[in-house]
C-alpha cells in the first residue's frame, strides 16, 4: 500500500520537530484521498518516483519537505516544487487522528500558497514515546557550524573545547532553519583547525582527509555558501572526533561489554555517514532546482527533470544505508565476536563505497555541472577516507 498510514504519519511528524525538514512526497490517489509519504534519507525526487510506481493512478504529485515548528505543534508545513490548489484540503482529512489539525504549503522561496485548517483535536504529545527515542537516539548526531575566512593557523597549540550546537542544515532553499552566521562559523572553523593539527601531530596518516575537508570549508565560507560551509564544517568536525578510534579489534574478546570509547566511535562514524548522504542529497536538490530555474516554463524540464534524476540514481543506490545499518548493528552487538564481524562488514563497505568513487565519472561530471557546481567528490573522500583510517 502506498504512503504511511495515521500512526507512522504521527511519528515521523513528532520527529520533525527536533530533527527538522524531513523528505517527502505526496499526491492524490485514484479514490480521490492524499497519500503521503516521508523518508529520513531518500531524496525528495526518489520518493515522488516510489511513490508514482506504488500508486499508478495517483495525480497532483509534489516532493519537499514537510516540518512542524516546536511553538505551532498542530501545524504541518510542506515545502514544495510548485504550487496547487485544493491540496491543502486534502492533506488535511488525511492526517485526521493525528492531532496535526493544520497544513500550510509553501513554494521553495517560502511563499505561501496554501493553507488550510481541520476540526481540533487532542494536542499532540509534546514528548516521543519510547519508539521515537530509540529512533531519535540511534540517528542522532552533533552537527556543526559554518566555514571560515581565516588562513590555517601555524601552531598546533591545544585546542579549547568547541560545542555542538546541534544545528541541522537543510538543503539550500528550504528555510527549515536560520541561515549559519558567518562570523561564528569562522571562529568554530578556527578552532577546528587548530584541533585538526594536533591530530595530525599524533597521526599523521590522516593529514590529506583532514586537510581537504578543512579547505573545502573555508572556500565555501570565503564564497558566502554558508549552508554549504556549515555542512563542510560539520563533517571536519566529525572526522576530528572519529580520529584516534580504537581499530577493529580492539573490542573485548572475552566479555559482551565494547569499550565505551570504542561503541561512541561506531556511533559517530555511522552520524558522519548520515551527515554525509544527507548534504550529498541537498546538493542534488540544490542542482536540479538551479536547473528548473535555467529552464524556466519549458515543456521539456520535466523531461529533462526525469533524466537528471535518472542519471543520479546510481549513486544513491550505490551509496546506500547499508555502512548506517551495520555500525548500527556493531555498536548494538551482544558479544565481541559478532561486534569485530559486523566492524571488519563496515570495513569493507567504506572500500566498496571508495572504489566506486574513483571509477564512476557521473560524480566528475556533477561537480563540474555549468548550473550550480558541487563538491560531493571532496565530500564524500574526505568522509571514506577518514572512516577508512579509523577502521583499518
Amino acid at each position: 500500500m502506498a504512503g504511511l498510514d495515521k500512526a507512522e504519519l504521527k511519528k515521523f511528524l513528532k520527529m520533525s520537530r527536533k530533527r527538522g525538514p524531513m523528505n517527502m512526497a505526496f499526491a492524490i490517489g485514484g479514490d480521490g484521498k492524499a497519500i503521503i509519504q516521508i523518508e529520513k534519507i531518500k531524496p525528495p525526487r526518489t520518493i515522488e518516483r516510489t511513490l508514482k510506481s506504488d500508486a499508478p493512478d495517483s495525480k497532483n504529485h509534489r516532493f519537499g519537505t514537510v516540518y512542524v515548528d516546536p511553538e505551532e505543534p498542530k501545524l504541518a508545513q510542506f515545502v514544495v516544487n510548485k504550487a496547487g490548489g485544493g491540496l491543502a484540503r486534502r492533506l488535511i482529512v488525511q492526517l485526521k487522528g493525528t492531532g496535526f489539525t493544520k497544513v500550510k504549503l509553501l513554494t521553495e522561496d517560502g511563499a505561501v500558497c496554501e493553507e488550510d485548517e481541520g476540526e481540533d483535536e487532542e494536542v499532540v504529545d509534546q514528548d516521543d514515546d519510547d519508539h521515537e527515542d530509540e529512533l531519535e537516539a540511534a540517528d542522532g548526531q552533533d552537527s556543526m557550524p559554518v566555514k571560515p575566512t581565516l588562513e590555517m593557523p601555524q601552531d598546533a597549540t591545544a585546542p579549547e573545547e568547541t560545542h555542538a550546537t546541534g544545528l541541522d542544515i537543510p538543503p539550500d532553499g528550504q528555510d527549515g532553519a536560520a541561515q549559519p552566521d558567518a562570523q561564528t562559523l569562522t571562529k568554530d572553523l578556527t578552532g577546528l583547525v587548530k584541533q585538526m593539527l594536533t591530530v595530525i601531530a599524533a597521526d599523521p596518516s590522516q593529514k590529506a582527509a583532514l586537510t581537504e575537508l578543512a579547505t573545502d570549508a573555508q572556500a565555501n565560507l570565503k564564497g558566502g555558501d554558508l549552508r554549504q560551509a556549515a555542512a563542510s564544517i560539520e563533517i571536519l568536525r566529525q572526522a576530528i572526533q572519529l580520529s584516534g578510534a580504537p581499530a577493529s579489534g580492539a573490542s573485548s574478546a572475552t566479555s559482551g561489554s565494547a569499550d565505551p570509547a570504542l561503541l561512541q566511535k561506531l556511533q559517530k562514524s555511522r552520524a558522519a555517514w548520515t551527515a554525509t548522504r544527507a548534504r550529498i542529497d541537498g546538493e542534488l536538490q540544490k542542482l536540479n532546482k538551479a536547473i528548473r530555474d535555467a529552464c524556466g516554463d519549458d515543456d521539456a524540464i520535466e523531461d529533462l527533470e526525469s533524466r537528471f534524476y535518472a542519471a543520479v540514481e546510481p549513486l544513491l543506490s550505490e551509496l546506500d544505508e547499508t555502512l548506517s545499518e551495520t555500525l548500527e548493528r556493531a555498536a548494538s552487538a551482544d558479544n565481541a565476536e559478532e561486534r569485530d564481524q559486523l566492524i571488519d562488514t563496515a570495513r569493507k563497505t567504506v572500500g566498496r563505497y571508495t572504489k566506486f568513487l574513483e571509477s564512476n565519472p557521473i560524480i566528475g561530471q556533477l561537480d563540474e555541472n555549468p548550473f550550480s557546481p558541487l563538491s560531493i567528490g571532496k565530500t564524500l573522500t574526505g568522509t571514506l577516507t577518514t572512516l577508512s583510517a579509523i577502521m583499518r
